[in-house]
């Protein structure tokens, strides 16, 4: 793979996992603060907990694919 491609992949890579970590993160402050009844500290710790779990995950799953 050239450098210019890979720059291209880490890229696109790194966009996508922020937007999962950001989706991810409004969802559960959305979902606990309206539908479950948390608090707004309660909802944003637990919606950067998982968008972070969620990301991480992402990032494992797209290192794995790309060594196969």
């Amino acid at each position: 793979m050239a450098k210019s491609e890979w720059k291209k992949s880490e890229w696109s890579r790194s966009l996508i996992g922020i937007i999962i970590f950001g989706v991810v993160t409004l969802m559960f402050f959305y979902i606990g603060t309206n539908v479950i009844g948390f608090s707004d500290g309660i909802s944003v710790i637990g919606g950067l907990v998982l968008g972070f779990a969620a990301e991480f995950l992402y990032r494992k799953w797209t290192a794995h694919k790309r060594m196969s």
